[in-house]
């Protein structure tokens, strides 16, 4: 598993707008053999802080 993100604090760091990203290779058994593949996965996150 492979990952990484950006974090962008805004509005006097109450708000928290976070950009991620996560990429996993799984081994697959098939017929001929053991194939790799890949799924990856964007994240877009918004946090507020309300207190």
């Amino acid at each position: 598993m492979l990952g990484g993100g950006l974090n962008y604090f805004f509005n006097d760091y109450k708000t928290n707008l976070k950009l991620s990203y996560v990429a996993m290779t799984k081994g697959i058994s098939e017929g001929s053999g053991i194939t790799n593949k890949t799924y990856g996965q964007v994240w877009l996150q918004l946090q507020l802080c309300l207190f």
